[in-house]
């Protein structure tokens, strides 16, 4: 890989819920608040991001969100067009240089 000048990058996905956690906070022993949290249909974030390296450069990260509300038709993640285009955008980013991808 070093001698072909290629850069080598580690791809992953990840999704987090746009939901708040219940909090609890201090009180008097036995009578624990509890802070109410609504947002049942507030939905989620994917995330497909790519960490590209190479000797010699500063590494890059190139990522894409997608924002989903749980509404009909409304895609839930990402599909294999959109990481295509992920990479597709990488490797414009990168200079059109050969990439080995993890």
């Amino acid at each position: 890989m070093r001698h072909q000048g290629a850069w080598l990058c580690f791809e992953d996905e990840a999704g987090q819920g746009l939901r708040p956690p219940k909090a609890r906070t201090w009180s008097r022993r036995g009578h624990t608040p509890v802070v109410d949290v609504t947002g049942s249909g507030s939905g989620r974030i994917s995330l497909a991001s790519m960490i590209c390296v190479r000797p010699g450069e500063r590494a890059r990260l190139i990522f894409r969100m997608l924002v989903h509300h749980h509404r009909k038709g409304e895609k839930e993640g990402f599909e294999e067009l959109d990481l295509a285009r992920l990479l597709d955008a990488a490797h414009h980013q990168l200079g059109g240089r050969d990439i080995v991808l993890i």
